[in-house]
């Protein structure tokens, strides 16, 4: 018998899942002017994407450890906290006026990354059933590109009419779509951390009840690092993904000389 509440747990990921592509690329097509506006080189600014990018790797095989020898909701729930923390942190510039507050806290939020997006796996064989499991990893596999759109449209929506001549107006949009980012993600921690559970009382399938093999972390990393369609498949996507966030950043040099704004 398959429990209604395994689609509240879908709604609940995905929704966590969006936060963090969201945040990494909300501010890529107006990084040359945020640094202009803080007086730091624009590499800087685009660290903050780059970033997700760099603690993904180390942060993947802790993440599978993790989720090994702990609960899948206390790991969702660690992450989601994480998270929380260091968008808050980000905050902190309101008060220095500097731009370090956004990249230490960015970079704190990026580390649950692997955490909220390999629980589709144990999330989905846990919570649905055969027929149904296909479609929920499908599902959960949507977020991170659409939380890429959502962070562009969000810059462009916060930077319209902003006159980048002006760098306290600059200034004065970035913290404001930072305080809105913040509370969306604090209401999807809550959210979170209320809702989800490590398994429904009767299990949906087979696969339900199988558990993943302990094993050491450096044994995990050496198994992986051997498996070359793993290998391939992880320099393919990241690739893409590079090519994803470089085109981010370049999108206002590329057509401003055109005549068109960054928005």
């Amino acid at each position: 018998k398959l429990s209604p509440y395994r689609w509240v747990i879908l709604v609940v990921l995905f929704n966590m899942s969006i936060c963090g592509a969201t945040v990494a690329m909300a501010m890529t097509a107006q990084s040359q002017y945020i640094a202009s506006a803080y007086g730091i080189n624009s590499a800087y600014v685009n660290s903050c994407a780059i970033v997700f990018t760099a603690t993904y790797i180390p942060m993947s095989f802790l993440t599978a450890w993790m989720y090994t020898h702990m609960r899948i909701s206390t790991v969702l729930r660690a992450g989601a906290i994480t998270i929380c923390v260091g968008s808050w942190i980000r905050n902190i510039c309101t008060l220095t006026s500097t731009f370090w507050p956004v990249i230490v806290g960015t970079t704190i939020l990026s580390c649950p990354g692997p955490i909220i997006l390999s629980a589709v796996t144990p999330v989905c064989n846990k919570w649905f059933g055969d027929k149904e499991r296909s479609t929920a990893t499908a599902i959960l596999g949507l977020p991170s590109p659409l939380g890429g759109i959502c962070g562009l449209v969000m810059g462009g929506v916060f930077f319209l009419g902003v006159s980048y001549t002006t760098p306290l107006e600059t200034v004065a949009s970035l913290e404001r779509m930072i305080w809105w980012q913040n509370w969306y993600i604090t209401g999807s921690t809550i959210l979170l951390c209320l809702v989800i559970r490590d398994h429904p009382k009767i299990p949906p399938s087979a696969v339900a009840l199988q558990n993943a093999p302990v094993k050491k972390l450096d044994k995990m990393i050496f198994e992986a690092l051997k498996n070359k369609n793993y290998v391939i498949i992880t320099l393919e996507y990241g690739i893409f993904y590079g090519v994803y966030l470089s085109l981010g950043a370049l999108l206002s040099p590329i057509f401003e000389p055109y005549g068109y704004s960054n928005t």
